[in-house]
This record gives C-alpha cells, sequence and structure tokens, in this order.
C-alpha cells in the first residue's frame, strides 16, 4: 500500500515538475500582455 502512495506521489511530482515550466511561461505572456495593455 505504501509502495503505491509513493508511486502515485512520484507521479505527481513529476507531472507538476513538467508543467511548471509551461505555468511560469504563461504567466510570463499574461504579464508580459498586462504592462503592453497598461
Amino acid at each position: 500500500m505504501r509502495m503505491g502512495v509513493a508511486a502515485e506521489a512520484g507521479a505527481h511530482a513529476e507531472f507538476a515538475l513538467r508543467a511548471a515550466p509551461g505555468s511560469a511561461g504563461l504567466l510570463a505572456l499574461s504579464a508580459d500582455a498586462a504592462t503592453g495593455n497598461a
């Protein structure tokens, strides 16, 4: 059971690490758009 939980947590962590750069890019684009519109 604990092994399953650890494996699931590892999968979520890997997904978060893969998604983080994309999220940062979207935030940067949003910031650029906000400053451009201001």
